[in-house]
């Protein structure tokens, strides 16, 4: 016979065509022909409509193929024709169990075994449904706990007993979220999205995913066309009502910011914190923006805190690594702020001013690493040439190798602060190279300030060492022959024989 179906006015001849039709689908089943057969059992029952097995058969063949909800349409319909056909009772049962209906498949095989109780293929179905409804308590308890991988390994174990149950696809995608495999779960939920569009429980793992994806906008549509599906779903409501949260405690927190009410900012940033800290690539932005207001308030270690776990949240925020490096250069650590601004620029070479940022924070760093000459001096940025003259002083009668020479460890110190003493002196008290140091010049470039000695201080045809041995000074010291260069920064202590409250008498007492 052909493949068009042959019709006639005698319905006994339709059947007797049917009839053959069925015969020749049955032999394509048997070789796994199976689209051929779903042919051939149509043309069947195009000839003859109230035929049973013929749906039966067809829904065989679409359990095969795992089209499972044309199955149960198939084998309703055979059910109807003859309501006591277990064969076709059955292949619902599994087509049931296919898709997860554990409650309709087990109510059908306890039916069957009200008219054989001793069906041993229907118990064994029995057994496996049970089996998959066990199999789903223990996926919602491991959820529930937060067992996520184990929660997966029953995902697997029920797609070999369901294999097209919707909502183990649904599921997956939430705990894929719930593993911070974002970027998966997005994937999966892409994937599902052109079959499953107007399902509500898809819509709501697609919303989480992408929420988490940080695209909160589009995460509040999909869960409006979710809730338009279905008004009443709770998990839907909660989750949006939780978005709105979100945008609330950050426009609060923003508008305290801009406001310069930075305690303020602080207090909504951490609300927000709070809603969910599995919110990891939202988190990584508002830990970022408390950072912000820390550093306002000059609490340094805690915007480095919060920068520093925004990082973390995500190592890909430029932003959170080029706030990072104001702060560290705030705590004066140039080094580490100069990483983190090439970080920046790695991560986005674009970014507003990197590359000036990069440059600048190098020469910071370069200055910083030079020898801190009003540090050593024990005066500020900002100190007088008398401040100067006066700390140099004091310095020098502190740390002259003469007054340290009860051990051989701290001559060693002495000299070598005496030495850092002397050099800073002779750069700070002159303006042409104080101007030179103050702008970042390295110190090779400072014209001649290898340190200054006291021939250079007391003036030519003096002994410096005649001035820290005199006893008191007794005799008075005077000007000697004038200071070459510039004036003696001991100037103004000659007065009477000697320098008034200034003793520098190094005897050991």
């Amino acid at each position: 016979m052909d493949n068009q179906t042959n019709t006639t006015t005698n319905p006994e001849d339709n059947k007797v065509l049917a009839e053959e039709l069925k015969q020749q689908g049955n032999e394509e089943f048997k070789k796994n022909n199976y689209t051929r057969a779903i042919e051939l059992y149509t043309k069947a029952i195009n000839l003859h409509s109230q035929e049973a097995s013929y749906y039966s058969n067809r829904a065989a063949c679409y359990q095969k193929i795992k089209k499972y909800y044309k199955c149960i349409e198939d084998t309703d319909e055979a059910l109807r024709i003859d309501p006591n056909f277990t064969k076709a009772s059955r292949r619902k049962a599994q087509a049931l169990l296919a898709i997860g209906k554990f409650k309709d498949a087990l109510n059908i095989l306890k039916s069957i075994l009200t008219i054989d109780p001793k069906d041993k293929t229907i118990q064994q179905d029995v057994q496996e449904v049970k089996q998959a409804e066990e199999y789903f308590k223990e996926l919602e308890a491991n959820i529930n706990n937060g067992n996520y991988p184990v929660a997966l390994s029953y995902i697997q174990k029920l797609f070999t007993i369901c294999p097209d149950f919707e909502q183990l696809q649904f599921k997956r995608v939430e705990i894929l979220v719930r593993m911070e495999k974002v970027a998966e779960a997005v994937k999966l939920s892409t994937d599902l999205m052109n079959d499953h569009q107007n399902n509500t429980d898809f819509l709501y793992s697609r919303a989480l995913a992408i929420f988490y994806n940080g695209q909160a906008d589009l995460a509040k549509k999909t869960l409006t066309k979710a809730l338009q599906l279905d008004p009443d779903s709770s998990k839907c409501m909660q989750l949006k009502k939780k978005l709105n949260k979100f945008d609330d405690f950050k426009e609060k927190a923003n508008e305290a910011f801009k406001r310069g009410d930075y305690e303020e900012a602080i207090k909504y940033y951490t609300d927000s914190l709070e809603l969910d800290p599995g919110y990891k690539s939202y988190n990584s932005i508002i830990f970022a923006n408390r950072a912000a207001a820390q550093m306002k308030l000059t609490k340094y270690q805690e915007a480095l805190a919060d920068v520093d776990k925004s990082i973390e949240l995500n190592a890909d925020y430029a932003k959170a690594y080029f706030r990072r490096g104001e702060i560290k250069i705030l705590l004066e650590d140039f080094e580490d702020a100069v990483r983190d601004f090439k970080k920046v620029h790695q991560l986005d070479p674009q970014y507003a001013g990197i590359r000036e940022k990069i440059h600048e924070t190098e020469k910071a760093a370069k200055k910083a690493a030079r020898k801190d000459y009003y540090k050593i001096l024990g005066v500020s940025k900002e100190a007088t040439e008398e401040e100067i003259k006066k700390a140099y002083k004091k310095g020098a009668l502190k740390w002259h190798p003469d007054k340290n020479n009860e051990s051989e460890e701290a001559m060693k110190l002495a000299e070598k602060n005496f030495k850092d003493l002397q050099e800073a002196y002779s750069v700070i008290s002159d303006p042409k190279k104080r101007q030179q140091y103050d702008s970042g010049m390295d110190l090779n470039d400072i014209g001649g300030h290898g340190g200054m000695n006291f021939h250079d201080m007391f003036g030519g045809g003096i002994d410096p060492s005649m001035f820290f041995n005199m006893g008191g000074m007794g005799g008075g010291f005077g000007h000697g022959g004038g200071h070459r260069g510039g004036r003696s920064p001991f100037e103004g202590f000659s007065s009477g024989g000697g320098m008034p409250g200034f003793s520098f008498n190094f005897n050991r007492r």
